[in-house]
């Protein structure tokens, strides 16, 4: 039976067979050059049953030489350190295994930045710029000058710290993982932005919105979203992520449910909340909003053609 994953609403590739990689040394070579390092770790990969083996090698090794990718193909016979090369025979074994790529390079491309990532928070994907853009069209229509957004679930902090550093705006981040909250902060200094455009809060979305007294203009996450009997079906790279990160009940929908009525606490009137969903989940997620008092419901599209995103305004006069 073909499944879909969870989080991207994709059919996962199947594993390719071992491609022929042309030229590749069949043991690890010696003196280590970049290209003949490349052949054999993308031979590796291959055999091992990883999608775009040769990019993969590429950008392992590029991380590890502090280069881009077309910068190996300019100095092909450029000799690696051998504590370089072994960090790289390293790396391609775990890559192997099934341990994410952007773990092992310790970033990721998102939206318009470079972001840092470690092990133990969730990595940001593709499909969660249209979050990021989303909310920047909403940044831009805003009549009453710089907003303040927050974002429940920071993780890394991609999503809004890309809306604090592409928009009219001020953002919270909050995250109830200590590991996350430091990254989140490593990567709100390696962009550039102070604490007094973006702030960090390490704490829990059930006490948060109860206890606080700001009120915002927009509310954006990407919230856990894959029912629990799931997680098993998902890429082996995805299972590597935390736990606390994908699940959220036996459907996906907990944390919608806490997040919808708590946002529509702390929001002004005619502000709005924006989130990402799962697979086949836009119409769940629309009636949570509706019975929390959202009106002004949409959905948006990934590049996929699957509905990701939803938003809700609050009324500007709200009647119970």
């Amino acid at each position: 039976m073909k499944r879909t994953s969870a989080r991207s609403g994709r059919r996962p590739a199947r594993a390719p067979k071992a491609e022929a990689v042309r030229g590749r040394p069949a043991t690890f070579p010696r003196p280590p050059r970049a290209a003949g390092l490349l052949q054999w770790g993308a031979g590796r990969l291959a055999r091992a049953g990883i999608e775009s083996p040769r990019r993969n090698a590429e950008l392992l090794l590029a991380a590890l030489l502090g280069c881009d990718r077309s910068g190996l193909y300019l100095e092909p016979e450029r000799v690696v350190s051998r504590a370089r090369a072994g960090r790289f025979r390293e790396q391609i074994g775990r890559r192997g295994r099934g341990e994410p790529l952007q773990y092992l390079t310790g970033r990721v491309n998102f939206f318009r930045d470079s972001f840092r990532v470690r092990p133990g928070v969730f990595i940001p994907r593709p499909e969660t710029e249209l979050l990021v853009t989303q909310g920047l069209a909403l940044l831009e229509a805003g009549r009453d000058g710089p907003a303040t957004v927050l974002e429940v679930g920071a993780g890394s902090g991609a999503p809004g710290l890309s809306l604090a550093r592409h928009g009219r705006c001020r953002v919270w981040l909050l995250e109830k993982e200590a590991r996350a909250v430091g990254l989140a902060r490593l990567n709100r200094r390696r962009l550039g932005l102070d604490g007094r455009r973006v702030r960090i809060l390490a704490g829990d979305w059930n006490d948060f919105h109860r206890r606080v007294r700001r009120r915002f203009q927009l509310v954006v996450s990407n919230p856990p979203y894959v029912p629990a009997g799931q997680l098993s079906h998902l890429e082996r790279e995805v299972r590597r992520e935390p736990r606390t990160a994908l699940a959220a009940g036996r459907a996906g929908l907990d944390f919608f449910r806490r997040l919808a009525p708590g946002a529509f606490r702390i929001l002004v009137p005619g502000g709005w909340l924006l989130v990402e969903i799962g697979f086949g989940q836009a119409a769940a997620v629309r009636e949570i909003f509706r019975a929390a008092g959202f009106q002004t419901i949409g959905e948006f599209e990934d590049y996929n053609g699957v509905p990701r995103v939803i938003r809700g305004r609050k009324p500007f006069k709200w009647m119970p």
